[in-house]
């Protein structure tokens, strides 16, 4: 009876062990899925965004967001320069404060 009950609780600390990684996992799994998700989310935005016929020319689109976002930066507004990258170029937060970065 003291082997059966040894048995089971060596099982139960052998499930345990191999169930706490596999959690570990799943949940960075379930962050990478959210953050790809979101940049769908983005390039979709951008594709209904030219299929309505609203792109601006290339070029003069870019630059008016450059100046915008300049005009934001001599006002001190880094933080609001680099959301407005991030909205309006579907950057990610570390792509956006670099291109801000670079004006």
């Amino acid at each position: 009876m003291a082997i059966e009950h040894l048995w089971m609780f060596l099982l139960l600390i052998t499930v345990c062990m191999l169930t706490i990684p596999l959690v570990i996992a799943i949940t960075k799994f379930r962050q990478r899925i959210d953050q790809l998700e979101y940049r769908l989310s983005q390039l979709e935005r951008k594709v209904s965004f030219i299929s309505q016929g609203k792109e601006l020319d290339q070029q003069d689109q870019r630059s008016k967001i450059d100046q915008e976002l300049i005009d934001l930066l001599a006002k001190g507004k880094k933080i609001a320069a680099i959301k407005r990258a991030r909205e309006t170029m579907g950057l990610s937060l570390a792509e956006a404060k670099d291109y801000v970065e670079h004006l």
